[in-house]
């Protein structure tokens, strides 16, 4: 028998989902190595499909990706090219944590999802080919300014902008101040 004490200490949690884990790393970023860390998302039209963007920034850095055919692919890529360029992480539990090997299906919780899919689906509907829109995470204090969504449209006439302190929260006060004007270019073509 051996009398010696082990000190096992449990494995950190990894986020449930993708888009979570992206949260706490940029979170650890800007903890740890530059304040102004920031995570945009772009979504927008291509020729028969919509697009997505993504960019990490933070002190001189960036690391972007263009044109990915979905969110779990753009958030992918985006961490593939980090990983690449970077070494950020400076403990096993923050590591534990990063947004890799995540499932196509498991970046984000399913009202997020359908959240999200909605407000994509009837921009693209109503604006036909001139349309972005754009999603922005920094983790600053006050948790409704976190997240940041915009709809830019029209040759940029159109321009609404989100906030919430989840980026489903970001994407319904995006919808609802948008709606207004989703209705004004629906009814356009009726004209």
């Amino acid at each position: 028998m051996n009398d010696v004490t082990q000190h096992i200490r449990p494995a950190p949690k990894r986020p449930r989902w993708g888009w979570l884990a992206w949260e706490a790393t940029v979170g650890y970023i800007s903890q740890y190595h530059s304040p102004d860390a920031t995570l945009k998302i772009e979504v927008y039209p291509g020729k028969h499909i919509v697009n997505w963007a993504a960019s990490l920034t933070w002190g001189g850095n960036t690391e972007e990706v263009r044109d990915c055919l979905s969110l779990a692919e753009v958030l992918s890529s985006l961490w593939s090219e980090v990983e690449k360029h970077q070494d950020l992480f400076h403990s096993f539990d923050a590591a534990v944590r990063r947004p890799t090997n995540y499932a196509d299906d498991d970046w984000l919780d399913e009202h997020t999802y359908e959240g999200l899919s909605r407000l994509i689906h009837v921009t693209d509907t109503v604006f036909q080919g001139d349309w972005l829109i754009v999603i922005v995470y920094r983790p600053v204090d006050e948790p409704d300014q976190r997240l940041k969504t915009r709809l830019i449209a029209e040759h940029i006439e159109v321009n609404r902008g989100g906030n919430g302190a989840t980026l489903r929260n970001a994407c319904r006060d995006l919808y609802h101040k948008a709606a207004p004007i989703y209705q004004k270019y629906r009814h356009k073509d009726d004209e």
